[in-house]
């Protein structure tokens, strides 16, 4: 039984109920609530000890008045012996250093803790307060996952190897998702990748480093860390909105592609200094990478790229077990002839089930329909497609021609096709797979 309190009516109400040893799952939102009275956190706490077969606590807490019972709250979570799930998020914190200090001397006695999230954003968060953070994660030696989110704080560099150099000590860690989005991060602050290293467990990684300050450099020192990952099968790299050129993208391609074992990876570079060279070099990573299955690659506004698409594509063709592939190309400067040759490209992956593709925003026109037909009828094995067309210059003709195309022509079980502006929007969606598939996506 899961039990959301999000007012606190939903609390008084939840207090007085008798069926507290069934719930598994508790979250609190205090988005509406204000700042608690006295009365109101006894409540609370009082609620947490009674659930004593609780396993997943999600705490959401913005711009309240929880500093002041820090304490009291980790002292109620060590009565829920079987917690395995605690994520804990602080919007506006008033003391971050206060609840770093819990954590330290508190996680440890979590003693079933197996996936430890904790999130503070737009707040004063300190270099010394985050080393209370880690320290306190580090005590805890039964955690698997990791999550920790630092996005919007304006931290500067220091905090990568802050990060970084304890993280490495927790040998057992399997996923790790470290979110710095929105921060002072350049290059020089990647200088402590390589301790990443000792992380030889690690099967899931995630790392956001969008809308920061990294260079080539950066870049560069980011490819040392993740060419030593090696049991890793699942990558999310998001560095979009910084200043990494063919250098950087070189780098890391040449360290992503020794990850043999990678099946999954969704990566994030629009916004920064690429060219059809920058593209080039990734399709020839993406080709030796043999067991990958699944890509899902976000170009976004880069207006420079153009044939580049074609030759990623083309070493992506070469990868024989690929199945699933999102590409964004919005806002990519693309023409009718790029399009034609993108699709035929895509005709090649033979092993195709779920496709989805981004063209809003370019300057094509109806002309490459037909191609963008043929491409997909040449995919035997595809059952799921999202095509983007949206401002661009394709008559509405051609696209509802499209749809019945696929429909009679195709093994595509379920489409969604969007076309037009936001004064003439066209938009053909079916679905016949009951198991309904979703295409992972941005």
């Amino acid at each position: 039984m899961n039990i959301l309190i999000s007012s606190k009516q939903d609390l008084s109400q939840a207090f007085y109920t008798n069926n507290h040893t069934s719930i598994k799952q508790l979250t609190l939102n205090t988005i509406g609530f204000g700042s608690f009275t006295v009365n109101e956190m006894e409540y609370l706490f009082e609620y947490i000890r009674k659930c004593r077969s609780l396993e997943t606590i999600n705490l959401y807490f913005n711009d309240s008045n929880i500093d002041e019972n820090l304490a009291d709250l980790m002292e109620v979570l060590k009565w829920v012996i079987n917690l395995t799930s605690l994520k804990i998020q602080f919007n506006y914190l008033k003391n971050p250093n206060k609840f770093c200090e819990q954590i330290q001397k508190d996680l440890k006695s979590l003693l079933a803790l197996n996936h430890f999230s904790v999130e503070i954003t737009n707040s004063s968060i300190k270099i010394e307060h985050i080393k209370k953070l880690i320290s306190g994660i580090n005590s805890n030696q039964k955690l698997r996952c990791l999550d920790i989110n630092f996005s919007s704080n304006q931290i500067d560099g220091d905090v990568i190897e802050l990060l970084i150099k304890p993280l490495a000590q927790i040998n057992q860690i399997e996923n790790l998702c470290l979110n710095l989005f929105n921060n002072n991060i350049n290059g020089d602050c990647l200088q402590q990748s390589r301790a990443l290293a000792f992380q030889s467990r690690i099967i899931s990684l995630k790392l956001f480093l969008g809308q920061n300050s990294l260079s080539d450099n950066g870049a560069n020192r980011l490819g040392l860390f993740l060419a030593n990952m090696k049991q890793l099968k699942d990558l999310t790299l998001s560095i979009e909105s910084n200043n990494i050129g063919l250098e950087g993208i070189s780098q890391l391609q040449s360290s992503i592609q020794k990850i043999q074992n990678l099946q999954s990876m969704l990566i994030q570079i629009g916004q920064n200094n690429l060219d059809a060279d920058c593209l080039k070099i990734i399709g020839s990573g993406l080709q030796k990478l043999w067991h990958l299955s699944k890509l899902c690659i976000n170009l976004q506004n880069s207006v420079s790229i153009h044939q580049g698409v074609v030759f990623m594509l083309e070493g992506l063709s070469r990868c024989q077990n690929i199945q699933f592939l999102n590409i964004n190309l919005n806002n990519c400067s693309l023409t009718t002839e790029d399009i034609s040759s993108i699709f035929n490209q895509i005709s090649k992956l033979n092993r195709i089930k779920q496709l989805g593709v981004k063209l809003e925003n370019n300057f094509f026109d109806s002309r490459c329909i037909q191609t963008i037909g043929n491409s997909l009828k040449s995919l035997y094995f595809i059952k799921n497609l999202i095509l983007n067309l949206d401002y661009n210059q394709i008559d509405s003709s051609f696209v509802k021609s499209l749809g019945q195309l696929i429909k009679q022509e195709t093994n595509i079980l379920n489409v969604c096709i969007t076309s037009g502006n936001k004064n003439n929007k066209l938009s053909i969606q079916y679905f016949n797979d009951e198991s309904k598939h979703t295409i992972f996506a941005f």
